[in-house]
């Protein structure tokens, strides 16, 4: 299997709980948040983002990208809860989005012709770091959580 990689991170006494195992297939990705958990899903016919409860209940998909060609996948909440970032090839090539956790104000941050993907938080939520190929090669990128300064 090529470039795959697992992160894992816990923080005691219930701060923030978040598991999250990816791969190029993209298949399992899921966060937990307090009490929500981030996940995708190809349910309706594409891979989206949706938010859960802990347990499983009011399920809803937040990024609603309808075209069925193109994939949102990866998500990563912030430690706070307030937005997800995710990685989504809507414009063509995968780059890295952020939105609310409802999935409101949905923005692309990298916006270039490489391959952007696989973005997780710094947890005081002010960064975002990703895999990028722009240089020629896979190498991981730091950027303010707004897109600037990458």
């Amino acid at each position: 299997m090529k470039n795959i990689y697992r992160k894992i991170a816990i923080t005691i006494f219930g701060v923030l709980i978040f598991f999250t195992c990816s791969g190029d297939s993209g298949e399992e990705s899921s966060q937990i948040t307090g009490q929500k958990i981030v996940f995708q899903s190809d349910r309706d016919g594409n891979m989206d983002v949706f938010i859960m409860d802990a347990d499983g209940a009011n399920q809803i998909n937040v990024s609603n990208n309808s075209a069925k060609e193109f994939n949102d996948r990866h998500p990563a909440g912030s430690f706070d809860g307030s937005k997800i970032a995710f990685r989504s090839d809507r414009e063509g090539n995968a780059e890295v989005f952020v939105m609310d956790a409802d999935g409101n104000n949905q923005t692309n941050l990298t916006n270039n012709s490489a391959s952007d993907i696989d973005p997780s938080w710094t947890t005081d939520g002010s960064m975002i770091t990703f895999d990028t190929d722009r240089d020629g090669n896979i190498e991981i990128y730091t950027m303010n959580s707004d897109g600037t300064n990458q």
